[in-house]
């Protein structure tokens, strides 16, 4: 008889792929945004992200409860929270298969999430990296442009405009 933990962690599994397949779409539309720069848009992404995040928080706490759950039945040892392929040799074949099945795509949805996150990380970093050298750019440009100039000039010539001349004898006194 198949036990009822098992039936509700294959509808886990499938809506976590599914999660995380949405999940990817939604990020490779931000990084798409990212790497031509509209900001705006990328922003726009952000709470689809956020929520979709939050939907497979709840999934992956469900399955790792449900995950125990069956491991009990099972007689598997739960601490820490058995693999899925511990849980797939511990079943009858045709239930491991069938919970082998379920778990494929959710790995592969896993490696792509992963990917895309590693990549908008990087982006991200280079972007901030970029700004931060931008803004040191424009400091030191306001900052030189608000102070007034020099009375006199590398190798002690005198200044044109300034208040107090400066001469080339002043130097070698």
């Amino acid at each position: 008889m198949k036990p009822e933990a098992l039936d509700v962690l294959l509808a886990c599994l499938r809506r976590l792929s599914e999660a995380n397949r949405r999940w990817c779409e939604v990020a490779a539309v931000h990084l798409e945004h990212l790497m031509i720069s509209r900001l705006a848009d990328a922003e726009s992404c952000l709470p689809d992200l956020e929520r979709i995040l939050l939907e497979i928080s709840q999934e992956e706490c469900l399955r790792i409860e449900t995950t125990l759950e069956l491991a009990d039945i099972l007689d598997i040892p739960s601490d820490p929270p058995p693999r899925l392929e511990e849980v797939v040799a511990a079943l009858d074949e045709e239930s491991g298969q069938e919970l082998s099945s379920a778990g494929a795509p959710l790995r592969e949805s896993l490696v792509g999430a992963r990917s895309l996150a590693d990549r908008i990380r990087q982006v991200a970093e280079i972007g901030l990296r970029i700004s931060e050298s931008v803004l040191s750019m424009t400091r030191r440009a306001a900052t030189a442009s608000s102070r007034p100039p020099a009375a006199y000039i590398r190798g002690g010539r005198r200044t044109a405009g300034t208040a107090v001349p400066v001469f080339q004898r002043a130097w070698s006194a």
